[in-house]
């Protein structure tokens, strides 16, 4: 259904910085569809999403935030172009072959990635077929170990797997510390502070 949708909170990209950060509200999106009485009802009571992106070092930074009333197995999703390889507790490498790589990385609950999957076996699975002609896509997921009512994670991707220096304190439950080099980042629900 198109009806739920999200809104961006939060934009910064000065011309004197090398980086770009955005914010983004998807609650809205996490709604059930009672298709009886067409009444929505919320599934979590917050999903927000924050990207930093520094194209000079070739980093960027996804925070996530989610809420629920319900304890919940928290998964994270990536779709990509090619299989993802040198797949470890907690990151992996994409290389697409043409010179081009990333390494992610997560920070959270502990949890593991599932072998990745076939976009067209995932669609033939939900009755849905993949278009004729278009490449194949992978889906790999990685879950959490443990249920929980919230969840506060961070992504980081590395253009060609680069040496830049990242790290992440966790300094509440909710609130991370994120170094890159020289920079720093507070995230923390909505909420991202910088350096600059």
């Amino acid at each position: 259904y198109r009806q739920p949708h999200g809104r961006l909170i939060n934009f910064y990209a000065a011309e004197t910085s090398d980086w770009s950060v955005a914010t983004g509200d998807a609650t809205a999106a996490y709604r059930s569809l009672d298709e009886n009485t067409w009444v929505w009802t919320p599934l979590l009571q917050g999903a927000v999403r924050t990207v930093a992106y520094n194209a000079k070092a070739g980093v960027a930074l996804i925070y996530d935030w989610v809420q629920s009333a319900t304890k919940r197995r928290w998964q994270m999703n990536y779709q990509t172009l090619v299989a993802p390889v040198d797949i470890g507790a907690r990151e992996f490498k994409v290389n697409a072959g043409d010179g081009v790589s990333v390494c992610v990385n997560y920070h959270g609950y502990d949890g593991k990635y599932a072998a990745p999957e076939k976009m067209s076996k995932v669609a033939k699975n939900a009755q849905l077929k993949w278009p004729a002609g278009e490449p194949e896509q992978y889906h790999t997921a990685y879950k959490t170990n443990i249920r929980s009512n919230s969840l506060a994670s961070l992504i980081v991707l590395k253009e060609d797997c680069n040496a830049v220096s990242v790290t992440a304190e966790y300094l509440s439950p909710t609130k991370l510390l994120v170094k890159v080099d020289t920079s720093w980042f507070i995230f923390d629900k909505k909420a991202v502070q910088l350096s600059e």
